[in-house]
């Protein structure tokens, strides 16, 4: 009896039967975990896209109702009277003037070329914010 309480630690058993009920809680976890950073790619870029459009949204509102003429936020300059050049939307404008806190991370640097997995974003001639390249599901910066 007494050289049983000597003994401490764990058997070769036990150690082998907790490895297999983690393999089995790993092998349950992980295939349901991997859909959530393509749906967190998609939240994040639809919440830019909503942001842009809420921004620009309020310029032209603010454009109308401040000087009579609509005008969107685009191109070189600070705005534009019409959206149907599908030019790029001027983020630091929208920045500088409290339309928009900071430029969103999915934006390229300087919104003229969506390279290295970042977006362009423009406005199209509806009034409507997109990005270039076209969002594919899964894909953002």
């Amino acid at each position: 009896m007494n050289a049983l309480k000597k003994d401490k630690g764990f058997t070769l058993i036990e150690i082998l039967i907790v490895l297999a009920v983690l393999g089995i809680l790993a092998a349950v976890v992980v295939p349901n975990m991997t859909g959530f950073l393509g749906r967190g790619k998609d939240r994040s870029y639809e919440a830019d896209m909503r942001t842009l459009q809420a921004s620009v949204d309020s310029y032209y509102t603010d454009t109308l109702t401040r000087k009579g003429s609509p005008k969107y936020p685009t191109g070189n300059g600070t705005s534009s009277d019409t959206a149907a050049a599908n030019v790029y939307i001027n983020l630091s404008h929208l920045v500088s003037g409290n339309y928009l806190r900071d430029v969103p991370q999915s934006a390229s640097a300087d919104n003229t070329g969506g390279s290295g997995g970042s977006y362009s974003w423009y406005i199209d001639s509806k009034g409507i914010v997109k990005s270039v390249p076209t969002y594919v599901a899964g894909v953002y910066p």
